[in-house]
């Protein structure tokens, strides 16, 4: 199963893809507008203590990667937003263990464009292969190496794209919007002449 979802046909003739999606306004303030409040959430990973009470656990390298920042070059803040955009446009979000000394050291998210999810004929386990934007070697990851949340689905597997899912209406508004700005465009002039046979009355 292909994570990636390239332009769709719709009814209305519209390709629909998630860059096209994204220059609807209205779809781009609703990621916004669910993406930001996502990233500001506090992320603490708790203890579990023997009384049944729970402390921070700061002192695990989980607690600093989720709390503070998952690699070298994003914040918490920064990988939770793009996280929320990769669910709303694409409806997957991936994300490869890097690992170290006492485990995971960092998070680097992979574009789900470009991750193809399997499963192992043999032991079911999901397989993730990644293909790099520069056209380099693909490389296939296990289960246990990555990271991969997914909004909704069918077989729990791989993630539903929002996007292709509701790509007629999305078609329909891409539709619009191109229609208005032809017509603007033109001074707000309809295009064509209307022609008849004979003489035109007053009424008419």
């Amino acid at each position: 199963n292909w994570i990636r979802f390239g332009s769709s046909g719709t009814t209305s003739g519209q390709p629909v893809t998630t860059a096209t999606a994204e220059g609807l306004a209205a779809i781009a303030t609703c990621v916004r507008v669910l993406s930001n409040p996502v990233a500001h959430l506090p992320l603490v990973v708790f203890r579990r203590l023997p009384d049944g009470s729970r402390e921070a656990a700061t002192d695990l390298s989980v607690y600093k990667l989720l709390h503070d920042t998952p690699n070298k070059y994003q914040t918490s803040f920064q990988f939770r937003k793009l996280g929320m955009r990769d669910l709303l446009y694409r409806g997957n979000f991936v994300a490869l263990k890097i690992p170290g000394v006492g485990g995971t050291q960092g998070l680097l998210r992979l574009n789900p464009d470009r991750v193809a999810v399997s499963l192992d004929p043999i032991t079911r386990d999901a397989l993730y292969e990644y293909s790099p934007p520069d056209g380099g070697k693909g490389q296939t990851y296990r289960r246990d190496q990555i990271f991969h949340v997914w909004m909704d689905s069918d077989d729990g597997v791989v993630g539903l794209n929002p996007i292709q899912m509701y790509r007629e209406s999305i078609g329909d508004g891409l539709a619009i919007r191109n229609h208005g700005s032809r017509f603007f465009s033109n001074g707000a002039k309809p295009l064509g002449v209307i022609q008849m046979e004979g003489s035109m009355g007053k009424e008419a």
